[in-house]
């Protein structure tokens, strides 16, 4: 009993269920048939490919059709693409118009009435559209009494719909607002090429992976962002406005054009016909038109000027282009013979190798951040000046280019040797002329590039030049006389394990800032400029005699292993010249260089402001 009460509960589940589902579905069905009857036109309106605008008031009529690139094209009045917004908008609005009410046209006659009552005896406007062959007509009456509707005659001239006005106002468009504005269409992404025919100069660019180069008049690499630019200039060049060419072509200078613009994507080009100036307003204007179109316009003269100078505007003005990764070594010669070899280590530091007369090497550790920014100077060089393309020998001797004052090989790069050679007259002195080996074209670039090259090793050491050991500890310091070993200044450590704020407690303010200022110049010595490879007690410069009047010892302890280990270091030192300059040297290191400022300050009231010590013969201080 309990089992058939059960079934039939499930059954009549079941069946409530299905009710519902089939009364929704018939619910949704409903309402897709109400929207789709309230639509005024159906499949007719969709996939045009054919437009016809008849305006009554004015007599025009406008004819538009989609080519089988999918663009719709103006045929009538003028030859000209069409904008598409406008057309985008005119179409959906014939594919969804909506009807707010609808009667018979076999029911005017009854209520006394014709079509001239809504206007559509003679209408305003005409829209004719059709996709293939087949062609349709919608007319456009006046508008209603109440409310901003319309009265249209549906084609087939048996149905009047009440629609909104907007449609009237989209097919009363100008023809401004119909015609596009531009003239080329062929966006940069597409693009494969551009041609410039400058009177008797042809120009050619070709653009593949992102990279553009120049293939006529010359080949070599164009400048990504300018040729992007120009072509961005092209693009969104607008027609200023469209003429009734009364006359030949000729008489606008089109018959033989001054330039032909031509743009190249797949499977399609543009060219424009550049003609000559249009007499009237402040802004310069030039005629044109499109290659096999006959509409004359005129437009905007500069952007189409500048590209005369395309040649030099859109090459690529990067001198070199360094592979930073791969490159494993410099060698810069210079016309004297002087050779200078940077070679990059395994750790990616840098070291200088310079060559003795009897051919003997020395390496020494480079200047990490000099050689680094002397890379960037060189890979980040732009040519100021395209000086010559197609340079004769005697040519590249006059530029200094024949001999050059320098040449830099790029060691494991394969970037051609670039070879800098005399200063550009009448520049003053901030531009010398460059070339890549192999390369023919001449440059002027900025003259601080061959600055960033001298050709002397110690230019390119490390200017660390004595690191000590994390472990070492500065015991004492002496500064005394050179010739006879007189103390001028002394401190030292009372035990290694005391610090030096400790032994210089009772000592002046002045003399403590200077010592504490000291010690870390000592721990890493650093140079400012290196004077002379090797050392020696006397040297001339810029013919003055040199001497080391002053020694300065520094004892160092250097803990860690199983003993302490005690050493030194031994600086000779200048008197103060100038002011501020002051040179150092050492025998251990056979060098002499120049100290950095922060050392020589932390000498000056040590040393060189510090008061003598009486003479041993002197009477005393009364």
């Amino acid at each position: 009993m309990r089992t058939r009460i059960t079934i039939i509960l499930v059954a009549a589940n079941l069946a409530l269920f299905g009710l519902l589902f089939f009364l929704d579905r018939k619910a949704g069905a409903d309402q897709l048939m109400r929207e789709a009857s309230r639509k005024v036109l159906g499949a007719e309106a969709a996939d045009l490919d054919y437009l016809e605008i008849e305006i009554a008031a004015t007599g025009d009529k406008r004819v538009l059709q989609r080519g089988g690139n999918a663009n719709w094209h103006i045929r009538s009045p003028i030859d000209w693409p069409a904008n598409p917004f406008a057309v985008n908008r005119l179409l959906q609005q014939l594919e969804f118009l909506e009807r707010d009410t609808s009667f018979r046209v076999s029911d005017l006659a009854r209520r006394g009435q014709t079509l001239a009552h809504y206007g559509l005896e003679e209408p305003g406007i005409i829209l004719r559209f059709g996709r293939g062959d087949r062609r349709h007509e919608l007319k456009i009456g006046e508008t209603t009494e109440i409310g901003n509707r319309l009265y249209v005659l549906a084609p087939g001239g048996e149905w009047i719909h009440v629609v909104p006005r907007e449609l009237a106002e989209t097919l009363s468009l100008g023809l401004a607002d119909l015609r596009s504005e531009t003239v080329f269409h062929i966006p940069l992404f597409e693009l494969r090429s551009l041609n410039l025919h400058l009177g008797e100069t042809r120009v050619r660019l070709s653009g593949s992976g992102g990279e553009w180069r120049f293939e006529t008049p010359f080949q070599t690499r164009a400048d990504r962002s300018a040729v992007e630019a120009a072509v961005q200039r092209l693009n969104t060049l607008k027609i200023d406005g469209f003429i009734d060419p009364a006359g030949q072509l000729s008489a606008y200078g089109l018959e033989n054009p001054a330039m032909r613009i031509t743009l190249e994507g797949n499977n399609r080009r543009e060219t424009l016909l550049v003609g000559g100036p249009v007499a009237r307003g402040n802004q310069p204007l030039v005629y044109g038109k499109l290659e096999n179109n006959a509409t004359v316009f005129t437009l905007p003269a500069d952007p189409l000027y500048a590209l005369e100078k395309a040649q030099d505007l859109l090459r690529d003005r990067r001198l070199v282009r360094l592979d930073r990764d791969r490159l494993s070594s410099l060698n810069i010669t210079g016309s004297g013979g002087a050779d200078i070899l940077l070679q990059k280590l395994e750790t990616n530091q840098w070291q200088v190798v310079s060559r003795f007369p009897d051919q003997s090497l020395r390496i020494l550790p480079a200047d990490p951040a000099l050689v680094e920014r002397m890379i960037e100077s060189v890979d980040q060089t732009h040519v100021v000046r395209f000086a010559n393309d197609a340079p004769s020998d005697s040519d590249l001797d006059r530029y200094g280019l024949g001999t050059p004052a320098r040449r830099i090989v790029f060691g494991g790069d394969d970037t051609p040797a670039l070879l800098i050679g005399n200063h550009v007259p009448d520049t003053g002195g901030l531009e010398v002329f460059s070339k890549l080996e192999g390369s023919r074209f001449v440059y002027t670039v900025d003259a601080s590039l061959l600055r960033e090259l001298p050709l002397t090793t110690s230019y390119y050491r490390d200017r660390l030049l004595l690191r000590q050991p994390d472990g070492a500890l500065l015991t004492s310091i002496r500064i005394s006389d050179a010739e006879d070993d007189r103390k001028i200044y002394e401190i030292a450590l009372s035990s290694p394990s005391s610090g030096w704020e400790e032994a210089l407690a009772d000592r002046p303010d002045g003399e403590r800032r200077a010592v504490m200022a000291l010690l870390p110049e000592l721990r890493n010595l650093r140079v400012q400029r290196f004077v002379q490879d090797g050392f020696s007690s006397s040297f001339n410069l810029d013919n003055q005699t040199i001497i080391f009047p002053y020694r300065l010892v520094a004892e160092l302890l250097l803990v860690g292993g199983d003993t302490a280990r005690q050493s030194e270091l031994r600086l000779h030192l200048s008197e103060k010249l100038g002011g501020q300059t002051v040179f150092a040297g050492s025998p251990e290191l056979n060098v002499i260089f120049t100290p950095r400022q922060s050392l020589i300050d932390a000498l000056t009231p040590l040393l060189f402001e510090r008061s003598a010590p009486p003479s041993p013969d002197a009477p005393p201080d009364p």
